[in-house]
């Protein structure tokens, strides 16, 4: 049941202003625009104001509601505040907490500004108060005047939890200063890459399509738009600097491209050169193939080098980082894993691979699946959900990383994300993501592998505890939101 509405107070005349309030011009200022940055067009009041404050507020935004602690200040209030009617401003009496508790429903949260008062409250009531201010709606204002207690400092880590990617602007004033919590400025990502694998509409579509642009898509920290230089080329259309600019208005704006070795369309280096000199940011994305060429003259011109999968060929300003997967199909949707033991991937073209895949084909006691794949070759491609769909159906998967260095493939998070038991050649970097023995399984040579196969296929409980402690890293810490959010930072947005 909504509270009941207040009678009008008796006529009578308004106090004096303190040194540091709402009539304060640089304060004022930089409320009201905060106000009409975010569209608000209500206020709740908690803590202290005198009536020259609360005139001041209902001045800015057509509907107030103040509480008010004790009885004789409602009493004062009222009367000095009696030419205001109660649509505009409504003063309560009771704990900030509890005035804000009941009223709450009848406030648009997304449209409200909560401005917090330190002068006459207690901390810990304003502290109780923040609880019921509903999460990431509507703008939070902290108000404190000098000489009062640091309202600033007791309600940071809630003004954190209340909306954590909000930006803290402290404005310092003559007699106190103040906090607004403001919304993150708008990120437009345009990724200028290329639409097919190899050789336009002769191939399967770009892995960085699924790789990168559908996962920031789903986790909505920013905009974005596509560019396919590919099929600029293909066309016969110059790619120019309007077609890598951001929307009006957007500020943080990151092109991410990336080099494509079998073809003739990327952009030219002194296109990037005049998008940066325009504002936009350039990062690289190289892929987890070590190559002898790694094209300076793209690494140099970039912001970011990032590294998917942990490479070390050196870069400026490189950034070794996982390799982002689509959680709409790399997830464990708790399919009955009916293959034994997988290999799958591209296994045509590499010696190790062929090698291996003769040992195994050996072994006819075990439940060893063999399923070739491949971006290129029309008979062997595969659809991201059929693809992501073998490792949800395998209780073992096995990655092979060795083929000419070193390296991390990306196919380690693929198994992990799906849910099955990665077992993966002995491998550096693997372990700095994963706990060898607890979250996979690493072997030395093939009678290793057939070793450790045969075991954990025969102790279903180990292999399933090793493949749940894998699958729990990776959708924890190796997942796309924490992958688009570091890049953000690291662009210093």
């Amino acid at each position: 049941m909504n509270p009941p509405m207040l009678p009008s107070p008796p006529n009578s005349k308004e106090g004096s202003p303190p040194d540091l309030s709402l009539l304060d011009a640089v304060f004022s200022e930089e409320l009201g625009s905060y106000c009409r940055e975010l569209g608000l067009e209500q206020a709740v009041c908690l803590g202290g104001g005198n009536a020259a404050e609360l005139r001041a507020l209902a001045e800015l935004l057509p509907q107030v509601l103040v509480a008010v602690g004790r009885p004789e200040t409602l009493r004062a209030l009222s009367t000095q505040l009696q030419d205001l009617p109660l649509s505009r401003l409504r003063l309560v009496q009771g704990p900030p907490g509890r005035v804000l508790a009941d009223w709450r429903r009848r406030l648009r949260a997304e449209r409200c500004l909560y401005f917090f008062h330190a002068r006459g409250t207690s901390l810990e009531a304003l502290r109780q108060a923040l609880f019921y201010v509903p999460r990431g709606q509507g703008g939070l204002v902290l108000f404190e005047p000098e000489g009062s207690p640091s309202l600033l400092t007791a309600l940071a880590d809630q003004c954190q939890r209340w909306a954590p990617g909000y930006r803290h602007q402290v404005l310092e004033l003559e007699g106190g200063r103040a906090l607004f919590l403001r919304p993150p400025e708008p990120i437009h990502v345009t990724f200028c890459i290329e639409k097919y694998a190899h050789g336009y509409e002769k191939s399967g579509l770009s892995i960085n399509l699924d790789n990168l642009v559908h996962p920031l898509e789903q986790s909505g920290l920013a905009g974005h738009s596509l560019v396919f230089y590919d099929e600029y080329h293909h066309q016969g259309r110059p790619l120019r600097l309007e077609d890598l600019s951001p929307p009006p208005g957007v500020k943080n704006h990151l092109i991410v491209s990336t080099y494509h070795y079998h073809s003739p369309a990327n952009p030219s280096v002194a296109l990037l050169e005049a998008a940066k000199a325009a504002g936009s940011k350039i990062v690289y994305i190289w892929l987890d193939k070590k190559t002898s060429d790694p094209k300076p003259e793209y690494a140099e011109v970039s912001d970011i080098n990032v590294i998917l999968d942990g490479n070390d060929f050196e870069l400026p300003n490189s950034w070794p980082i996982f390799t982002p997967k689509n959680p709409a199909y790399f997830h464990d949707p708790g399919l009955e894993r009916d293959l034994g033991l997988s290999l799958v991937g591209e296994l045509r073209h590499l010696q190790q691979r062929k090698d291996l895949i003769v040992q195994l084909q050996a072994q006819a006691d075990l439940d060893i699946h063999i399923i070739p794949t491949s971006a290129v070759d029309p008979d062997l491609i595969r659809s991201v959900p059929e693809y992501a769909r073998l490792f949800q159906r395998s209780k073992i998967s096995l990655a092979l990383t060795q083929d000419r260095v070193k390296q991390l493939k990306g196919r380690i998070f693929e198994i992990t994300h799906c849910g099955a038991m990665l077992l993966c050649d002995l491998n550096p970097y693997v372990s700095t993501y994963f706990i060898p023995g607890k979250e996979f399984v690493s072997f030395r040579d093939f009678d290793d592998l057939m070793a450790k196969a045969r075991y954990y296929l025969e102790h279903e409980e180990e292999r399933a505890a090793i493949a749940l402690a894998g699958h729990r890293k990776a959708v924890t810490f190796y997942n796309a939101r924490v992958f688009w959010e570091s890049l953000f930072r690291r662009a210093g947005f």
